[in-house]
């Protein structure tokens, strides 16, 4: 699949919330990991291949960091610390761009799997921030609507 470059509006605008949890909605949940995976992305909204879905997918493994595949369709948060911290973010959707954004340093999701059964997801650290970086996008927020750029390309 192809990843949506900004300014398509369809990353500027909240996705439609999934309730249909059916094969075609495992299938689009393979192509966005897929997808995220040859682009060698950590994360990826569906609104990013152009779906507008409630639905994202992290996974992230690296020497320093370890985040196991995760897939949360409408993900809502439930709670979010008050500390904060900055962090240089890049983005699929914004080739070449670097930006500061500060974000949480922990949080508490609820959503469902690719079945619909409820789950509850707490993060800290960049586990904490890839999630909010993708339900951002799934709210129709892209990095540069929270940060400062510090890079261009």
């Amino acid at each position: 699949m192809k990843i949506v470059k900004a300014p398509n509006s369809i990353l500027s605008n909240k996705t439609r919330k999934v309730t249909i949890f059916d094969n075609d909605l495992k299938k689009l949940a393979d192509a966005m990991v897929l997808t995220m995976h040859k682009a060698s992305g950590i994360g990826l909204a569906a609104n990013q291949i152009n779906k507008d879905l409630n639905i994202m997918a992290i996974h992230m493994d690296s020497e320093k960091t370890k985040i196991p595949l995760t897939v949360v369709v409408n993900p809502r948060l439930v709670s979010i610390s008050l500390e904060m911290k900055d962090h240089i973010e890049g983005c699929l959707s914004l080739p070449g761009l670097e930006v500061d954004v500060p974000r949480a340093t922990a949080l508490k999701i609820k959503g469902q799997n690719l079945k619909g059964k409820p789950i509850t997801i707490a993060a800290k650290g960049m586990f904490a921030r890839i999630i909010q970086h993708e339900m951002d996008h799934l709210n129709g927020f892209l990095i540069t609507d929270r940060g400062k750029i510090v890079k261009h390309r």
